[in-house]
């Protein structure tokens, strides 16, 4: 699964939800509390709406976006245009000093007390590369989540010599 903002629907009953939702890190830490329909956060939005979505729902929704790189690679045999993409999207960014935000993994210097890995965060892209890491607020699980994908990275990497 690839890290960073992604805009989806999600079909519940009759109904399509358009979500706006971040994942961070490699290892897909779903950052629920920053997710939104129409710029209302997702639980809120689900306790009211009439479509009967609920906030249960989330784990369905993680699941679908977390295997739609397999479904790609079984329907098309890879996903590589799509890293191509991803690179060229990056460069442009740098190339054209745009200072956009884009999720890319960078050396972590303390964000959400992780430091000496690189982690995925969205980060503000300009001529220098990541100018700064953007910490967006997070819940206690997410906070958590990121904190344990970033010591289970940096143990496979001691454990290679890195």
């Amino acid at each position: 699964m690839t890290t960073g903002p992604s805009s989806f629907t999600f079909r519940r009953n009759s109904d399509v939800l358009f979500l706006n939702s971040f994942t961070l890190t490699d290892s897909e830490v779903a950052a629920w509390s920053a997710t939104n329909v129409a710029g209302m956060p997702f639980e809120l939005f689900c306790r009211g709406c009439p479509c009967g979505c609920t906030f249960a729902d989330k784990d369905a929704i993680f699941q679908s976006v977390r295997n739609a790189a397999y479904e790609i690679i079984e329907k098309k045999g890879a996903t590589f245009y799509a890293i191509g993409l991803a690179v060229r999207r990056i460069v442009q960014a740098i190339l054209r000093d745009e200072s956009v935000i884009l999720t890319v993994s960078s050396l972590m210097g303390g964000q959400y007390g992780v430091a000496d890995v690189c982690m995925s965060l969205p980060s503000i892209v300009d001529r220098t590369g990541v100018a700064r890491v953007l910490e967006m607020p997070l819940n206690e699980k997410e906070s958590g989540d990121f904190t344990s994908s970033a010591k289970d990275l940096r143990s496979n990497l001691t454990s290679v010599g890195l």
